[in-house]
């Protein structure tokens, strides 16, 4: 008998695990702050709230859906806002760095060689790990609203079959 219906899409989960380990990765080099770390921690238990629900009350759910989409498309735009401003950052210091390696003549640099520099000073590549976070965290919440979207039709289906399986 089926007592419990839970959804969870295979695509949220994956997406789940695989931006977790990203994170986990990118969040290892100690290059993030205790506010990012929250926030990823924020967005998991978050999206396990909002991507389940139980027989019991999924017609309380469904009324439920349109409002938690609305609340993580606030949430795609304002992390879209801050994965914009951290690439021009990196943009803005890779240029600061290109001007400096192209007119320092104490150092002489090949101009083919001048990327390896760029990328090998430690300021740019927490810069590049910032805004790789953001483009994750936007990446995570297009699932999950891919998810609810997906979640709206299993919501109808599950209160289909409850009205089927009661002779209605």
């Amino acid at each position: 008998m089926l007592n419990r219906f839970r959804i969870y899409s295979r695509h949220s989960l994956m997406i789940c695990i695989a931006f977790c380990s990203l994170c986990e990765l990118i969040l290892s080099g100690d290059a993030m702050s205790e506010e990012k770390k929250s926030v990823l921690q924020d967005f998991q238990e978050q999206a396990e709230i909002d991507l389940h629900f139980e027989m019991e009350n999924a017609d309380q759910i469904a009324m439920k859906l349109s409002g938690r989409r609305e609340r993580w498309c606030r949430r795609i735009i304002d992390m879209e806002v801050k994965r914009k401003s951290a690439e021009q950052k990196r943009k803005s210091k890779y240029r600061e760095l290109h001007e400096h390696y192209l007119t320092s003549y104490s150092l002489k640099v090949d101009r083919r060689d001048i990327d390896a520099y760029i990328e090998s000073d430690p300021e740019y590549q927490k810069l590049e790990q910032a805004e790789e976070y953001w483009r994750l965290c936007v990446k995570y919440v297009d699932g999950v609203l891919q998810s609810i979207d997906k979640a709206t039709y299993n919501v109808g289906n599950a209160i289909k079959w409850a009205i089927f399986k009661g002779g209605g």
